[in-house]
């Protein structure tokens, strides 16, 4: 089945219009910070120089640290490696340390094959239970934050794939110091990627000790067909509150004027544009980032073109990740007002957005109720995530 249907009944959206008896398609649309998904090798970016001034990033290798590498970097001055002084930068090809020597068998975190294979099958797992009686066939498309490159990308397509559905990939290596980019997975029996881009989010860097480096990963924009109907997603992870919230805000502001003008852009060409945001914002549904700066309204009676389904879940108390006892709820999908006005056509909104909270997904004893996470100190301790996955589902009437 390439989809699923909701038998004839009346059909409830968040507007609280009712709809005609009648069947209806249902896909899931999800998000998932899975943890610092690394392969088990301390590895090096060879980034071509030339292909970046053509704005090309899907060009980037990974390979193996070697000290042939390691005495290139070396012999290298250190870059920024922003968007705009790749014309400035002497060199055809830039070795760059992706920072992942944590995630290693020698490593601090003991991160060998059987700890990722273990890691990658819990995931793979997680994202093949987000689904309901509603919408039994798993997601359609899934935004994914903190990989390390394609590869893991991938293998985590193969993972949740099957004889039936074949999920796809677009992942760009961004020049995040951290070395861990977004990427995006799509069921290829729903879904078609169109284009795609990487956004480069410039931050001012006053105030912060680390003047030369990529402060944030980019915005991953794919445009695509969903059972042919043209949507835009935007995949985001918007710098963290490292330093504190009110020191780091500023960062996250900026993040999020990046997307409001892809928003823009992409409204400029057509006004009517279904447009979804997700990803692990670093701020809440009410933060100043995401209402002022991308310009977003959890009322929907108020919405001027970006409608955020999270707002009241996060007043009545609900998170995606806990922290000191309490709840953030920083992963997010929000979605264009053309997925909800009354005379939308096509894929509608349907009705609220849900966090996956599954048992498994859960902790037990001291931190109960907490999301089970991969480590702790450094230590495997066999759990998903320390964020739980989202998930929205879009509806619209058999033809």
């Amino acid at each position: 089945m390439k989809y699923s249907l909701i038998p004839a009944l009346f059909l409830v959206l968040a507007s609280g219009k009712t709809l005609a008896q009648q069947e209806y398609q249902v896909v899931t649309v999800g998000f998932y910070n899975v943890e610092n998904l690394f392969t088990p090798q301390d590895e090096v970016d060879v980034i071509v120089v030339e292909d970046m001034i053509r704005g090309d990033r899907s060009s980037t290798l990974v390979l193996p640290k070697t000290s042939e590498l390691e005495e290139k970097m070396r012999s290298q001055e250190y870059y920024s490696l922003s968007s705009s002084n790749w014309s400035e930068i002497p060199y055809d090809t830039i070795y760059r340390d992706t920072k992942d020597s944590d995630n290693t068998p020698d490593g601090d975190r003991k991160y060998d094959e059987a700890v990722y294979r273990d890691k990658l099958d819990k995931l793979g797992y997680a994202l093949g239970q987000m689904k309901t009686d509603m919408a039994p066939d798993g997601p359609a498309i899934i935004g994914i934050a903190e990989i390390e490159n394609r590869e893991v990308l991938e293998d985590l397509a193969e993972v949740i794939s099957s004889e039936t559905r074949h999920y796809g990939v677009v992942h760009y290596d961004c020049l995040y110091s951290r070395g861990v980019d977004v990427g995006f997975l799509y069921d290829s029996t729903l879904f078609t990627p169109i284009s795609s881009q990487s956004v480069y989010v410039p931050l001012d860097r006053h105030e912060t000790k680390d003047k030369g480096r990529v402060l944030t990963r980019d915005i991953l924009v794919v445009e695509g067909d969903l059972l042919g109907e043209r949507v835009h997603i935007l995949v985001n992870h918007w710098p963290s509150r490292s330093g504190g919230q009110a020191r780091s805000n500023r960062l996250r502001v900026g993040a999020a004027e990046v997307c409001r003008k892809v928003v823009d852009e992409i409204l400029e060409g057509d006004s009517a544009a279904k447009i979804i945001i997700m990803g692990d914002l670093n701020d809440d549904p009410v933060d100043e980032s995401v209402v002022d700066a991308l310009g977003t309204t959890g009322d929907r009676d108020a919405v001027v073109d970006l409608y955020n389904p999270w707002v009241d879940d996060y007043k009545n108390g609900r998170g995606t990740l806990a922290y000191g006892g309490s709840w953030n709820l920083f992963d997010q999908i929000i979605v264009s007002k053309s997925f909800i006005e009354d005379d939308t056509k096509g894929w509608m909104f349907y009705k609220e957005a849900r966090t996956f909270d599954a048992q498994m997904l859960v902790q037990e004893g001291t931190y109960k109720g907490g999301p089970f996470r991969s480590f702790a100190w450094n230590n495997y301790i066999g759990g998903y995530s320390d964020h739980l996955p989202v998930m929205i589902y879009l509806v619209r009437p058999m033809k």
